[in-house]
């Protein structure tokens, strides 16, 4: 064959690959684990010198041994966070690589596809250093974190990783020789500050959220010490404190609470000291409940809760990361919920009251149902008001129910069965025959919405953002 009958057969390409980057987490992640350690060290050591107490005569033994303790304890926390830095490398390729090499090596591949959120954490020490925690939540494996990263460097992480999971999802490719992470001045995601909680409602939300028996035990305690020692002791100080301490917890937390919307859906971020940032995606949430306790409910607040598919908390957030809104009037809970759900409105929900024999087994309660085209909700008002939503599509199974004067009045219970969450939705003391046939038109309601995907109430155009609820322009703490 002559070189001109080659030159029409150009030897073959290969694609181009996306560029390996292996990295590690910053340097100061040791100082940041060990940031409580470090505080206590610095308050106790200090406070001693500036009042002149640095003998061991004026100390005593036990002072000097909290004082070596709590210096140990930062000792081994930076330790801890050097061998860390040091160990561990991730790697952003064809996929996303965490790797810690110690005494024995551990290698995790994280498959975009079974990417559920990324959530960024900020404790107060981190955010002093300009850090944040990448937490990857990968579905039942539980969540696979970071600690620490550079705020620049962890946001633009989740947020590559977050647009891998949405190609991933939508079977494209990125771009071959794409730089991955928006590096090469690569614009950012679009962000915009949909709502900010408003402050007076955390702070009142925060103490009403305590009930009036939680009230009622601090305020007795207090009056029956002082009337029977003519003094407040310190332990009476303490049992307050113990009492009240959900209060301030719950201010800490939710403080600045914002929901922005981006193209992957929503990033909730709240609290005080430690900033957490998470990723809600419209169609991983199953479930929505609007609570109010008695006390909230003289004073207008709602409460939105949701149970969504994938959620993983760790210690005491596990009571937080189901939040939408933590203390909000009605048409903010209206309001929000339309940015997950744009075609449920609560407000235009239709109820169904019980029959009169339902009424004699709850005659000191309401219980009611709804049905729209889109979800099935229920809604009980007792003491504390609640309304638990939940699309046809996310019912994962239906039962009924009865107890003995259920048997004996021929009353009936619904229940519709999702994930594990803080939302169940259960309709209340249905006469059988309503109860049955509830119960079979929710089996083909179901049935239908989970064959047709437009059936969905996320699959509608994202609900308008509002700009009453939010200031002109978004603030650097919602970017």
């Amino acid at each position: 064959m002559t070189d001109d009958a080659l030159a029409a057969f150009p030897p073959p390409t290969t694609p181009a690959r996306e560029l390996r980057r292996v990295e590690r987490p910053s340097p100061l992640t040791g100082l940041a684990n060990a940031w409580l350690a470090v505080v206590a060290v610095v308050f106790f050591g200090g406070r001693e010198v500036i009042e002149g107490n640095v003998s061991a005569d004026d100390m005593g033994g036990v002072g000097w041994f909290v004082f070596a303790g709590l210096a140990a304890i930062a000792v081994v926390g930076f330790v801890v966070g050097l061998i860390q830095w040091r160990t561990t490398t991730f790697i952003v390729d064809h996929e996303f690589r965490i790797e810690r090499r110690l005494l024995s090596s551990t290698t995790t591949r994280i498959d975009f596809t079974k990417v559920q959120s990324v959530d960024l954490h900020r404790p107060l020490a981190a955010r002093i250093l300009g850090l944040a925690e990448v937490r990857i939540d990968v579905g039942g494996q539980g969540p696979q974190t970071l600690r620490f990263l550079a705020n620049e460097r962890a946001e633009s992480l989740r947020d590559y990783l977050l647009e891998r999971m949405d190609q991933s999802m939508s079977a494209t490719a990125p771009a071959p020789g794409a730089v991955p992470m928006g590096a090469n001045g690569a614009p950012p995601p679009q962000r915009l500050l949909a709502y900010r909680a408003a402050p007076a409602h955390i702070l009142l939300g925060s103490f009403l959220k305590l009930g009036l028996f939680g009230i009622g035990v601090g305020v007795g305690i207090l009056v029956l010490v002082v009337v029977m020692t003519r003094s407040l002791p310190v332990f009476a100080i303490l049992a307050l404190l113990g009492i009240f301490w959900q209060v301030p917890k719950s201010l800490l937390t939710n403080w600045d609470f914002t929901v922005t919307r981006v193209p992957q859906g929503l990033h909730i971020q709240r609290g005080a000291l430690t900033r957490v940032q998470m990723t809600l995606r419209p169609d991983r949430v199953q479930a929505v409940k609007l609570e109010q306790s008695l006390l909230m409910r003289w004073a207008g607040l709602y409460t939105v809760r949701l149970t969504v598919l994938g959620n993983n908390a760790l210690g005491e957030e596990s009571d937080n990361i189901d939040v939408l809104v933590p203390f909000g009037k009605w048409d903010e809970a209206r309001y929000v919920l339309s940015l997950v759900w744009p075609q449920v409105d609560p407000a235009a929900l239709v109820w169904q009251p019980q029959s009169p024999r339902g009424r004699r087994l709850s005659w000191f309660a309401r219980h009611e149902y709804a049905v729209s085209d889109d979800v099935l909700a229920t809604r009980h008002r007792l003491l504390d008001h609640s309304i638990a939503i939940v699309p046809h599509a996310r019912v994962q199974g239906l039962g009924l129910a009865q107890g003995p004067l259920q048997r004996w009045l021929r009353l009936g219970r619904v229940d519709a069965h999702t994930i594990d969450g803080p939302v169940r939705v259960q309709a209340y003391h249905l006469d059988t025959v309503e109860a049955r046939r509830l119960f079979e038109e929710q089996l083909a309601r179901s049935a239908a919405a989970r064959r047709d995907r437009s059936a969905e109430p996320f699959a509608a155009e994202p609900a308008p953002v509002d700009p009453t609820w939010a200031p002109p322009t978004v603030p650097p703490a919602a970017r």
